[in-house]
């Protein structure tokens, strides 16, 4: 009677743990013996990874961090920073100047964002960077509606401190947390595909954000450009405090798990109701 019971217990891990593999996607192979002398568990499992299907969530969320990124403006900004300048008043040879110090604080705050990212997290550096991101453009809305008195008005102050912290809040965050969110959030079996995915989307979204750039510069004016850009950040930052989850110290398949976690809960809130249909929003990307 004992060991028809201890033989049942262990068919009941043995199926939790192929039910609970098949749920994420896998093909069961088969099912290994608990053997305690040998390392072994109750109800470990041999599975076959099933593919991209799985990581349809982390596919779609690294796609959107490569749209959001150039949508924040601060590629743009830095690529026609003399233009910038000029139409605030500078002349060429003080904006050219000033372009060689933004350099340099590129550099610094890309350092400082290295230094404390296994210590506060990705997630505070991106959020904390999209913030400042969002202010550098309201300076820069309020440079371009003051003019070529911009310049003149505190020695600059206006202008140079929005470009200032367009340069900073884009070095600090996108700059160097992409990279490391986007092999964060990939599969190992995959890795190399999905990031080749996520830079092929941002590089296809930057070219654009440049070719629209001067364009709209020369036909709306910079103060709506730089409306428009503060307004796409601050929706930007909502956006990502409400789908990037942290990712430091943690497998891809925790952060799949953390996502998909996420994505049910809002799929359930009565303010996604369109989302209610039984499917992840990310999940009809691969589907």
């Amino acid at each position: 009677h004992e060991a028809a019971s201890a033989l049942g217990g262990l068919a009941a891990a043995e199926m939790a743990s192929l039910k609970a593999a098949e749920s994420k996607g896998f093909t069961v192979l088969g099912a290994i013996p608990s053997r305690a002398e040998e390392g072994g568990t109750a109800g470990d499992v041999l599975v076959r990874d099933e593919g991209l299907h799985p990581w349809r969530i982390n596919l779609a969320m690294g796609i959107l961090l490569g749209c959001v990124m150039h949508a924040s403006g601060g590629v743009a900004v830095r690529n026609y920073g003399l233009e910038i300048l000029v139409t605030q008043g500078f002349d060429r040879h003080d904006a050219a100047r000033l372009l060689v110090g933004m350099g340099a604080l590129k550099v610094v705050c890309t350092y400082v964002s290295i230094a404390l990212v296994d210590i506060v997290g990705r997630r505070p550096l991106l959020l904390s960077g999209v913030a400042m991101l969002g202010l550098g453009h309201t300076f820069l809305t309020l440079g371009a509606h003051m003019g070529a008195a911009a310049a003149a008005w505190a020695g600059g102050l206006v202008p140079v401190a929005g470009f200032a912290l367009v340069i900073a809040g884009y070095s600090y965050s996108w700059g160097p947390m992409a990279w490391l969110l986007w092999a964060e959030i990939s599969p190992t079996e995959h890795r190399g595909l999905f990031i080749g995915t996520f830079g092929f989307a941002a590089n296809c979204f930057m070219a654009l954000g440049n070719l629209v750039f001067e364009p709209a510069f020369a036909d709306v004016g910079s103060g709506r450009v730089f409306l428009a850009y503060a307004v796409t950040t601050a929706v930007t930052g909502l956006l990502l405090f409400s789908t990037v989850v942290e990712t430091r110290g943690k497998s891809p398949e925790q952060v799949r798990d953390e996502l998909e976690a996420m994505w049910s809960k809002t799929r359930g809130s009565g303010c996604w109701g369109w989302w209610s249909t039984g499917q992840s929003p990310a999940a009809g990307l691969l589907e």
